[in-house]
Order: C-alpha cells, then sequence, then structure tokens
C-alpha cells in the first residue's frame, strides 16, 4: 500500500531539535511519504531530517474563524496528494494527517492492519467520537482533528470539502470537532477511532493543561512503544 504524512499547522514547538528527533524516531518505521504544511512565520526551520517530499508554507489573509483557519492549512495537503500522485502515477492508500507540535508516542507502522476491502470506502479515523457537545448515539456525532487517518476516498471531503465548508456555514456555532463530525456526516464519511498515544507539546511557558507539556520539560525523555492502531 502507498501511505504518506502530512504535518500540518503552526510550527510551534517542531522549532526545538528534541521535538525533531522524537518525531523521526516515531517514523523510523514509516515507509511512505512525508510532507510539510506549515504556516508562514518569523522562525526559521530545518526539516533535512526528515527526508521530506515537500515542505510548502502558506499563510491565511486575515483572521478569521479557528476552523476556518485550520482547515485552510488542510486545503493545501489535497494539492500536493494530486501532485506526487501524478508524478508517483498511482494513488495513495492511507494519509494520515497530524500537528508539528503533536509527539506521537507510537510509532507509524511500515505497514497499517487495516482490511483492504474496506479502502474504496470514505473513512476517517480520529482519536476519539463523540464528545464536545454530541452524543455517540447520533450520527453527527464529534470526531477529534489532533491526529487523524484517512482513506483516500475520503481526502476530497476530508481536505477541501471541509474548508469551503466553514467558509460558508453559518449556523449553530459548534467546536471544530463537532463540526467537522457534521460535515462527514453530511458527506457519508464513516468515522473511526484510532488508538494513538501522543502528547502536545506547548512553547516555553505556555500553560499546559490535559496532560500537554511545554519545551521547558525534559521531552527528549518521553518514551516512544508500540504502533498506532485503528478500530475498523
Amino acid at each position: 500500500m502507498r501511505y504518506a504524512i502530512f504535518f500540518v499547522g503552526q510550527k510551534r514547538s517542531i522549532i526545538d531539535t528534541r521535538m525533531k528527533l522524537k518525531l523521526k524516531e516515531a517514523l523510523k518505521y514509516f515507509n511512505g511519504d512525508i510532507f510539510f504544511v506549515l504556516e508562514e512565520d518569523k522562525y526559521k526551520l530545518d526539516l533535512s531530517i526528515f527526508n521530506p517530499k515537500e515542505i510548502i508554507y502558506y499563510k491565511f489573509h486575515k483572521k478569521e474563524k479557528s476552523s476556518i483557519m485550520m482547515s485552510f492549512g488542510w486545503s493545501k495537503c489535497m494539492q500536493l496528494i494530486y501532485k506526487y500522485e501524478k508524478i508517483n502515477n498511482a494513488k495513495y492508500d492511507i494519509i494520515y494527517k497530524t500537528r508539528p507540535d503533536l509527539l506521537l508516542r507510537n510509532y507509524i507502522p511500515t505497514e497499517l492492519k487495516i482490511d483492504k476491502n474496506i479502502l474504496d470506502k470514505k473513512i476517517v479515523w480520529g482519536e476519539t467520537i463523540g464528545n464536545y457537545g454530541t452524543n455517540i448515539s447520533d450520527p453527527k456525532y464529534a470526531i477529534k482533528d489532533t491526529f487523524n487517518i484517512i482513506t483516500r476516498s475520503a481526502c476530497e471531503d476530508f481536505f477541501t470539502g471541509f474548508h469551503n465548508f466553514t467558509l460558508k456555514y453559518n449556523k449553530k456555532h459548534l467546536c471544530n470537532e463537532a463540526l467537522l463530525g457534521y460535515f462527514l456526516f453530511k458527506q457519508n464519511v464513516e468515522k473511526k477511532v484510532v488508538k494513538c498515544s501522543r502528547t502536545v507539546i506547548r512553547m516555553k511557558n505556555q500553560e499546559t493543561r490535559y496532560g500537554a507539556k511545554s519545551l521547558n520539560d525534559k521531552i527528549e525523555d518521553i518514551k516512544i512503544n508500540s504502533e498506532i492502531s485503528i478500530i475498523s
């Protein structure tokens, strides 16, 4: 199978060498294309240790709702998917989407344990489904958007369609996770759970909550073990 992983969003803690080394370790078994889609800022960044296929920078033209700004970065991923599928004359099967400040404490596997018969279906895996003001018994339930696995069939909806949807959405306020869950429901995209351990690494002196750490901590001591897995 063909895989790609996208690190998308603000650079944040990946500017720290320790963070880069830990993410590199999490990818040591990964056999796919690596991309960085980063918001442009004042920091210069050397990502050569990842041997990425491509790094692109984006800048949103004005301050907007967080769902619009977040999904704007996601939409840039689809351009790279199309570009490298054309170069390789082959489509990807599975796409991973994560954040530059998310320290993965599980390895990304060489081969994801997945029933290949479901690859043609539109499926997005997230760390949790439900919560964020939604009930798991309601098919519109939320899905966590920090780390996701996406079948190629669902990529246009996830990366491009969701951004277009956020630009037009003007109904009841929903948090990003609930808005994404609602959109995927409307697009008949299945939502499932990925089992993934990870820690958000904040910048130095930033507040840490919900298990996050910061660059003030000894992040180099965080252990990476076992592999991520999905519940299909």
